[in-house]
């Protein structure tokens, strides 16, 4: 039993295997060449050549986070190394900045309850004195030089 029923037939199914063909990636092999493995590995990257070739101007980040000039570079390299496309690049960004304001809400929270503790025990060292001894830090603090707001506020 034949495949093909016609010459016709025949010569449309080369031209459909000729088109595959040309769309296919061949995975390099032992001997392959660096430029072999290197074409190779941008295409699977997406085109993505070199770190620098990551644009992730796209990545939304939470307001108020950002990401430093040097730590984009070192994501593009980790990207590169590992082989991933631009859009996965960009996810990383976006993680990293979510994982960044998380730990920042955190540390914030930590400084909230430490302070608040700590002017608890104040209050009860100090007694009916507290207000006095915080005027007298405050006082000092300006003596010395500082300005704005005082970090011995409770209010701060």
């Amino acid at each position: 039993m034949l495949k093909f029923e016609n010459p016709s037939d025949l010569a449309q199914a080369y031209v459909e295997v000729e088109e595959r063909l040309g769309r296919s990636v061949e995975i390099p092999g032992e001997n392959a060449t660096a430029e072999d493995r290197s074409r190779y590995n941008a295409l699977l990257r997406g085109g993505i050549e070199t770190p620098d070739s990551y644009d992730l101007s796209a990545a939304k980040l939470p307001e108020g986070v950002t990401i430093s000039d040097g730590g984009l570079t070192e994501l593009r390299k980790l990207a590169f190394d590992n082989g991933w496309t631009n859009a996965q690049a960009v996810n990383a960004v976006e993680w990293d900045a979510r994982r960044q304001q998380e730990a920042v809400s955190e540390v914030k929270k930590v400084m909230q309850r430490s302070r608040r503790d700590s002017e608890l025990t104040l209050r009860q060292e100090w007694g009916t004195d507290y207000d006095k001894h915080i005027l007298q830090a405050r006082s000092e603090e300006r003596r010395v030089g500082k300005e704005g707001r005082s970090r011995w506020s409770p209010e701060h």
